[in-house]
């Protein structure tokens, strides 16, 4: 009670917070203790506890620290209402202690809303092509088909094409500066795979050639084991799409460029055609399984940068995901 009555005199905003708090400590502490009145002991005297009221001082902390939130809250928002999104946040979480001491006060659930507007940081994201390349319109349509509703947070929103009337905080821009799509190769090689089987059984003969038998009678056989061959004939046909560039992220307020990201993707065709001459039964799993497979098509180069497309934006998000915007 005297460190209460001392805050009092303070008459500050945050010891209202503090007298509430230890109101409340001292409020649960006295319930504890009251379903165990009277306590006596064995020789029939009573303890006697002397309670603090504390109804009274609590309903005044509380709409005390009320206030002092709700008037912080209002100050920071004449701030933030001049485009300091850092004040609007602060303004926001200082409306939002309110919660506890009064679920319903005043315009606070307006004025937080308005507060998390304000805070918001809008966040563009756009392709430039510096590769001296001409790419498919597609391509960029693809690029900034990326979704990135799952990284929008409590305080930040991305956008990939730009509303109207709609104020960006930040800009982030893929910068592609290398597009290389390969030749298309194909290449051949025969080689010849082998395996040791057992074909057959021989009986076991002794020096004069008259069979071996074992103790039943039996004639002792061994297995007959010889080397199986088979030639492969295998066609390997690859291209591959490469994409370079830097994402660089920008502050539009003050133009400057905050951070670089490199970025690579490779989306990659590859197949195998393979025929045999020969045993089957001497080629290994893997090669039995290529076994059969004609050439395939090549994939146009436009396919296979969409492709790349598809690898490189995975990439893009965890760039844009780790990325600290304060």
């Amino acid at each position: 009670m005297n460190r209460i009555n001392q805050w009092k005199a303070e008459n500050q905003g945050e010891s209202w917070v503090r007298i509430h708090d230890l109101v409340v400590k001292m409020e649960r502490r006295q319930k504890k203790i009251e379903p165990l009145l009277p306590l006596i002991d064995e020789n029939g005297r009573q303890a006697n506890f002397q309670f603090v009221k504390t109804f009274g001082l609590k309903q005044e902390a509380k709409s005390k620290a009320a206030d002092y939130f709700y008037e912080s809250g209002n100050e920071l928002l004449v701030a933030a209402k001049k485009g300091d999104k850092v004040a609007a946040q602060k303004a926001y979480y200082h409306l939002e202690k309110i919660e506890p001491y009064f679920s319903s006060y005043r315009d606070k659930d307006v004025l937080m809303k308005e507060a998390h507007q304000l805070g918001i940081s809008n966040i563009l994201f756009r392709m430039e092509n510096n590769t001296r390349a001409i790419i498919p319109r597609a391509f960029e349509e693809e690029v900034l088909h990326i979704d990135l509703r799952n990284l929008d947070a409590f305080w930040y929103k991305f956008y990939t094409f730009k509303p109207q009337s709609q104020e960006f905080d930040y800009e982030v821009v893929m910068n592609f500066e290398d597009i290389e799509v390969s030749p298309e190769r194909v290449t051949e090689r025969i080689f010849t795979e082998e395996k040791q089987i057992e074909d057959g059984e021989d009986v076991v003969r002794d020096k004069d050639g008259n069979p071996l038998k074992d103790s039943t009678g039996n004639l002792i056989k061994v297995p007959i084991k010889k080397i199986i061959s088979a030639e492969v004939i295998e066609t390997y046909q690859s291209k591959a799409a490469i994409l370079g560039g830097t994402l660089l992220f920008y502050d539009i307020a003050t133009k400057r460029l905050l951070e670089t990201q490199p970025i690579t993707a490779e989306a990659i065709f590859e197949h195998y055609a393979s025929s045999f001459r020969g045993d089957r039964r001497a080629l290994s799993q893997e090669t039995s399984r290529k076994i059969g497979n004609r050439p395939l098509p090549f994939p146009s180069d436009e396919a296979l940068l969409m492709d790349a497309v598809d690898v490189v934006k995975p990439v893009i998000k965890e760039k844009l995901a780790r990325m600290r915007w304060d």
